[in-house]
């Protein structure tokens, strides 16, 4: 059992957490992309906020699951920009379970 504790310490540490601010889309659409980056990231926040755009906040264990995602992100989306800031402070209380899309 100590081995596995450890070994969580350890991802939790070297999880890296990352706010991507996407353009409007609708939420049938957002649903269906949640489920897909599930895959890859561990997803702690979804939020629309007052101009229309949603906010992810997501967490990868390595940067090859980051790339995975962010191809996942730009192919969905299509040529319209989508911004990304790393939060290196971030505390995550847990994972996203229930997708409930929280208004600001």
């Amino acid at each position: 059992m100590a081995r596995k504790k450890t070994l969580k310490r350890r991802l939790k540490r070297k999880l890296e957490v990352w706010k991507e601010i996407l353009p409007s889309i609708g939420r049938a659409e957002l649903y269906r992309l949640i489920c897909r980056l599930k895959r890859h990231a561990r997803i702690f926040s979804c939020r629309v906020e007052r101009d229309g755009k949603v906010t992810l906040i997501l967490g990868y264990t390595s940067a090859r699951k980051r790339v995975n995602s962010r191809v996942l992100i730009s192919s969905w989306i299509g040529k319209r920009s989508y911004n990304s800031y790393r939060l290196p402070n971030y505390r995550g209380r847990g994972e996203l379970k229930r997708f409930t899309v929280k208004q600001a």
